[in-house]
C-alpha cells in the first residue's frame, strides 16, 4: 500500500503519453509509410468499458496514469482519440473496423471487472470474430472452401 500511495504522486500531473495531435499525426504517418511499400492498411478502434463504477484497483491505474480526474473525464479523452482515428480513417479512405458498437451492446460482458481497457477472452474472441469479417469483406482474405 505504501508502494500504491508513492507511486500515486507521479501520476499527479501525469498527462497522456501521445497527445491527441501526436496521435494523428502518427496515424497519417503510418498511412504514408505504409502506401509508399504497397501495404494495404487497416484502422482498429479500441473499445474502452461502459462500466459507471469502476473498482478501486483499476480506478488506481487507468485514472491516474491518463491524468485524468475521474472516470468521465478518462471516456472523454478515449472518445477524442477514437474521433481522431475515424476522422484520419474517413479523410484518407483507411477501412476502419469499429468494435465498439458491438462492445456497447453487450454491456460490460467482454471485460473482466478489474480492467476497464482490455477485453476478456470472450470479447478478445468477438475482435477476432469481427476481423476475420472485415478481412472477407474488405476481399483481402478468401472464406475457407472446406
Amino acid at each position: 500500500r505504501i508502494v500504491q500511495k508513492l507511486n500515486r504522486s507521479k501520476y499527479k500531473d501525469k498527462k497522456p503519453q501521445v497527445t491527441p495531435l501526436e496521435f494523428k499525426n502518427n496515424l497519417e504517418l503510418f498511412i504514408e509509410e505504409t502506401r509508399v511499400i504497397n501495404i494495404q492498411l487497416l484502422f482498429i478502434d479500441y473499445p474502452l468499458s461502459e462500466q459507471e463504477i469502476i473498482p478501486q484497483s483499476a480506478k488506481k491505474h487507468y485514472i491516474y496514469t491518463s491524468g485524468s480526474k475521474n472516470i468521465e473525464e478518462l471516456n472523454a479523452i478515449h472518445d477524442e482519440y477514437q474521433e481522431i482515428l475515424t476522422e484520419v480513417a474517413g479523410a484518407n479512405k483507411v477501412p476502419l473496423l469499429e468494435t465498439q458498437p458491438i462492445f456497447s451492446e453487450n454491456k460490460n460482458t467482454l471485460f473482466s471487472r478489474n480492467d476497464i481497457i482490455h477485453s476478456n477472452n470472450k470479447g478478445a474472441k468477438i475482435i477476432g470474430e469481427l476481423f476475420y469479417q472485415k478481412l472477407l469483406e474488405l476481399g483481402w482474405l478468401k472464406e475457407n472452401e472446406n
